[in-house]
């Protein structure tokens, strides 16, 4: 499903959203990120209510992954600032509550320590040889 999104709510979206280019306007890389990273956080919209939690996910994800990244790479650190700004933001994201978005990161954790588990299995055994 492709990712929709309506910046009209957010308050001087026109300012806060749009950078002039030429004789025309590029989405600021800040609202490109928040809009896209809505998908991993699993909140469709940021609002009064779910602006802190957005933020926590984000900096949980941050704090395991590393800073997020802007088109040409450089590294973006999104402030409580910026989530705030972009109060409004809308996506068609289906959004999930903290439990089932804490359930799928304890899954992931599960499974990546599997992972690791097969690979020193696999090492182990190439270094016995």
């Amino acid at each position: 499903m492709p990712l929709n999104w309506n910046l009209e709510k957010i308050k001087d979206h026109e300012t806060v959203c749009w950078i002039p280019e030429g004789e025309g306007f590029v989405l600021d890389p800040v609202t490109c990120t928040l809009i896209s990273i809505t998908n991993v956080l699993k909140i469709s919209e940021i609002t009064e209510d779910t602006a802190g939690e957005f933020y926590a996910r984000l900096k949980l994800l941050e704090g395991s992954r590393g800073l997020l990244r802007k088109t040409d790479n450089t590294p973006l650190m999104i402030t409580p600032e910026m989530v705030y700004a972009h109060i409004g933001l809308e996506t068609n994201v289906v959004s999930e509550e903290r439990h089932v978005f804490f359930e799928k990161l304890e899954y992931e954790l599960d499974r990546l320590k599997v992972d690791y588990q097969r690979s020193h299995k696999r090492l182990e055994k190439e270094a016995a040889v």
